[in-house]
């Protein structure tokens, strides 16, 4: 009998430790003002089996992505959790990682970055620092359809900054919460998808362009990274940005530059001698560069680019 206390109380003193230190449960407590006493044995009695069965959850959540017949849990593609409804600990069922994963995976048609990205989103990643709250916020309020969802962003700053981890989180959510199809590009590689269509089915830039004009949200990452031509800024993205501007298509953009910057980039012309046949020349390519650019900020929310180096929206 003793033995057998002794062993009771073990087990609620580890069980004690392991919710203590669960920062969903904490959090799930103070939100909901739940009422909770670790020295009442009867307490522990109530809810023992619940925390086990969570805890067990927990131990065996898939962190990868893989097939969900490789997932550990009791019911695979499903994890237990714990919610409270009235006032009591309730165990529910939810979507283990690996469903999750695979879920937002197929809503991508198209991605240029490692699948392990897909285990990230807004909810399971610290990498969000006070800098980058501003942008949460116009995601989260995007994500919830409070800002109109034809509208993007242009995400700038210094190379690795994280531009596109932070891109790459957004368009997580929109496929697990908003479920619309997605491509994640960079400039370049959408140049030479286009420029192989063309050469290879002898088709029109207006036909390679199709599929990447009528994606439900469009990432181009790295934009004005790419080398300028007259033919990639006039046939290729001017015809692709004013297309998704017409007809309020979601766009979204991350650059090294400011927009400011992306004026002089497009302009695209080199200068042997200041004569007035080359200024002709520098006028027709600024009006170019202007034209796309007016593109970019037309698909922009309120004409707003985010500098993420100061951690602010700023008007282009």
């Amino acid at each position: 009998m003793a033995n057998n206390i002794k062993k009771q109380k073990e087990r609620f003193e580890k069980l004690k430790i392991q919710i203590k230190s669960d920062p969903y449960l904490n959090k799930l407590f103070e939100k909901k003002n739940f009422y909770y006493d670790f020295d009442d044995v009867k307490w522990f009695l109530k809810y023992a089996e619940i925390f086990n069965r969570y805890f067990e959850s927990q131990n065996k959540l898939c962190k990868f992505n893989f097939d969900k017949e490789k997932c550990r849990q009791l019911n695979k593609g499903f994890q237990e959790t714990i919610i409270i409804k009235n006032n009591s600990l309730i165990l529910i069922s939810k979507e283990c990682n690996c469903n999750l994963i695979n879920k937002i995976k197929k809503y991508f048609l198209f991605f240029n970055f490692k699948t392990n990205f897909f285990n990230f989103t807004f909810r399971n990643n610290c990498y969000l620092t006070n800098s980058r709250q501003r942008i949460i916020i116009f995601f989260s309020k995007w994500l919830k359809e409070e800002i109109n969802n034809s509208y993007g962003t242009y995400i700038f700053g210094k190379p690795n900054i994280g531009k596109t981890f932070l891109s790459i989180l957004f368009a997580n959510n929109i496929a697990r919460k908003q479920e619309k199809n997605i491509c994640f590009i960079t400039n370049v590689e959408l140049i030479n998808i286009v420029r192989t269509k063309i050469i290879q089915k002898k088709i029109s830039a207006l036909k390679a362009l199709n599929f990447f004009m009528n994606i439900d949200v469009l990432f181009l990452d790295d934009f004005g990274g790419e080398k300028v031509t007259t033919w990639s800024r006039d046939e290729v993205l001017f015809s692709l940005l004013n297309f998704r501007m017409n007809n309020n298509k979601s766009t979204f953009f991350t650059s090294n530059f400011s927009i400011k910057q992306l004026i002089f980039i497009y302009k695209n012309i080199k200068f042997n001698s200041l004569t007035n046949f080359n200024k002709k020349i520098s006028e027709i390519e600024t009006i170019k560069s202007l034209r796309l650019i007016r593109r970019i900020k037309s698909l922009c929310y309120k004409n707003l680019s985010f500098n993420l180096d100061q951690g602010h929206f700023e008007k282009n």
